[in-house]
């Protein structure tokens, strides 16, 4: 790949928003997944993501293309190895009884993988280059000869390698299981104490009582039911407040609280638009209403416009969905966004974009979800 390549993906990913590991990673493991297959990246790329077979020596490279590129993305909402898909239960997915004391989020347990990709993100290529020359050499140790395994062992404990002294981040730590459970428990509680303190780290106190209804309130605004989004099925806060029979504020804070947790990140209307909206203009997240689609054989003109980043050569994202050829891709962009928190009509809107009369119920679906104050 060249560095041209190299730096129109970074582009294209950098107009998707992450989300912060630290968002997701302390709930208990069923909202993990309640939380994650809610999100729109898992919505459009999980399938993306799956393989035919066991071998890649056969896939097409625009196939290879669109599944590395969704696995990348995917990784910026935690998500790695093979997707499930969005519809599945927790029920159908819940781990047996050993894994219990890992469903309350406060402890994680570690995949060789994690450990792997922790090292590759933290250790200078000096420290990296080392590590590479060891493992090359414990592969090629002999099955029983302990002798040489003792040797290779001793010299990376007493040998001198570049950053073999440091810590590896975030509380990474062993257990004694001979220790008491008085020790463990004491000495954990001091080091957790000692690294929050250092780091400014608040204690997060779970409302897991509360999930159900945060939930609730995202899945009835935004559409979702049975594991996936229908756009025609949107409803505005205050609807679902008076259907409910609660105060709009409540319904309101239920929803930010839902959003904060799908996303990583707090409600705003950009953040929304960023992560949601413009997805669903385009007809790629959700079914029901048509996407937002421009009249064929027309151009805009609009004063100061510039091309979504999506919409630069190669185009990403019809890469990533094969087959949506009809999807017109700067419906995605932040003008359209700023036009519709606007008083301009959506009739107005209609002939600025020069779109289809069949997109006004979608734009009129988005700028309500848009405007109403949240």
């Amino acid at each position: 790949m060249c560095d041209d390549d190299r730096k129109r993906i970074q582009r294209w990913l950098s107009d998707f928003v992450g989300r912060p590991v630290e968002s997701v990673q302390h709930l208990p493991l069923n909202y993990r997944w309640e939380f994650t297959r809610r999100h729109p990246y898992y919505q459009m790329f999980w399938h993306v993501t799956e393989r035919n077979d066991d071998s890649d020596a056969d896939e097409e490279p625009e196939a290879r293309f669109q599944r590395d590129m969704a696995e990348l993305i995917l990784a910026l909402v935690n998500v790695s190895g093979a997707a499930i898909a969005p519809d599945t239960e927790w029920d159908n997915l819940s781990p047996d009884d050993r894994w219990q004391i890992w469903s309350e989020g406060a402890l994680s347990r570690i995949q060789l993988k994690g450990l792997v990709a922790t090292l590759i993100g933290t250790l200078s290529r000096d420290a990296l280059r080392s590590v590479s020359a060891l493992l090359w050499q414990a592969s090629q140790i002999e099955d029983g000869d302990t002798a040489a395994e003792y040797r290779l062992l001793r010299s990376v404990v007493h040998g001198e390698f570049p950053d073999f002294e440091g810590y590896l981040p975030d509380l990474i730590v062993t257990v004694s299981p001979s220790a008491s459970e008085t020790a463990i428990s004491r000495v954990l509680s001091q080091v957790v104490r000692e690294y929050r303190r250092d780091h400014h780290i608040a204690t997060t106190r779970l409302r897991v009582a509360q999930f159900d209804s945060y939930l609730r309130a995202w899945d009835l605004r935004e559409g979702w039911e049975s594991g996936s989004y229908h756009r025609d099925r949107e409803r505005l806060l205050r609807d679902i407040a008076a259907e409910i029979g609660l105060p709009d504020a409540t319904i309101c804070d239920r929803y930010k609280a839902a959003f904060r947790l799908i996303t990583g990140h707090d409600y705003s209307p950009e953040c929304w638009w960023q992560i949601v909206g413009r997805f669903k203009a385009a007809g790629l997240l959700g079914d029901g209403n048509a996407p937002i689609s421009r009249r064929a054989g027309r151009t805009r003109s609009v004063a100061g416009h510039s091309e979504s980043g999506f919409t630069s050569e190669g185009n990403f994202l019809e890469a990533l969905f094969p087959g949506v050829d009809d999807v017109e891709l700067d419906v995605m962009s932040d003008e359209l966004f700023e036009a519709l928190r606007t008083e301009t009509s959506t009739t107005d809107i209609i002939k600025q974009f020069a779109l289809e009369q069949t997109a006004l119920p979608a734009i009129e679906s988005l700028r309500a979800l848009l405007k109403e104050s949240v």
